[in-house]
C-alpha cells in the first residue's frame, strides 16, 4: 500500500492519517528490528554492525555493476515475463 504520494507534485494528503500513524503504515524495518531486540535474538550493536555490512555488499555490488558495460540491445534476448513459459502463454492468448 502507498502511503506517500506517486512523486514530489503529490503531498498524499488523501491519505488517511490514522492509517499512516498506524503500524501499517510505520516503518517495517523499525518495527522488525524493535522486534528482534524485544525477543533477545540481537542486540542494537548487533543490527548496526548487521546493517553496516549490508549497507557495505550493497555499495559493492551497485559499484560493480556500474562498471559493466549496458546492455547492447541488438545483441539481447530480452522478454518483459521472466519465465519463457508464461511469455509464451501470454503470447497465446
Amino acid at each position: 500500500m502507498r502511503l506517500v504520494g506517486h512523486g514530489e507534485h503529490d503531498d498524499a494528503r488523501y491519505v488517511d492519517p490514522a492509517l499512516k500513524s498506524a503500524p501499517l503504515g510505520q516503518d517495517c524495518l523499525q518495527i522488525s528490528e524493535a522486534f528482534i531486540q524485544s525477543q533477545g535474538w540481537a542486540s542494537a550493536e548487533e543490527l548496526a554492525t548487521w546493517r553496516e555490512e549490508l549497507q557495505a555488499e550493497v555499495d559493492e555490488t551497485a559499484a560493480k555493476v556500474r562498471r559493466e558495460p549496458p546492455p547492447d540491445p541488438a545483441e539481447e534476448e530480452w522478454l518483459a515475463l521472466s519465465e519463457s513459459q508464461l511469455s509464451d502463454n501470454f503470447a497465446a492468448a
